[in-house]
């Protein structure tokens, strides 16, 4: 078995495609922002909220969209302080990924 970059750490392939589709998703909200766009499927942006979710190790918050929750989790877009006072000191570890 062929050693990852860390000893001991080995990426499988499912893994890997998880990981590109994150990607995917991200960079897809990255160059659609000011774009129209017709979205994508809820299934997509739940892959990026099952890491986001996983990073925080709770819950987002339900009032934020899915696309929503994106972007302030990868830190495209500032929480807002209503957002601060509702997330306490998980505020602070906002932006869970870049």
């Amino acid at each position: 078995m062929r050693q990852g970059p860390l000893p001991g750490h080995v990426l499988e392939a499912g893994d890997f495609v998880h990981a590109l589709a994150v990607e995917g998703v991200v960079h897809h909200l990255d160059i659609t922002l000011d774009l129209p766009s017709p979205g994508l499927p809820a299934d997509a942006y739940g892959l990026v909220l099952q890491v986001l979710t996983g990073l925080l190790g709770a819950d987002l918050p339900t009032t934020w969209s899915p696309e929503e929750a994106v972007l302030k989790g990868t830190g495209r877009s500032a929480l807002a302080e209503a957002d601060h006072a509702a997330r306490g000191a998980d505020a602070e570890r906002f932006l869970l990924f870049g």
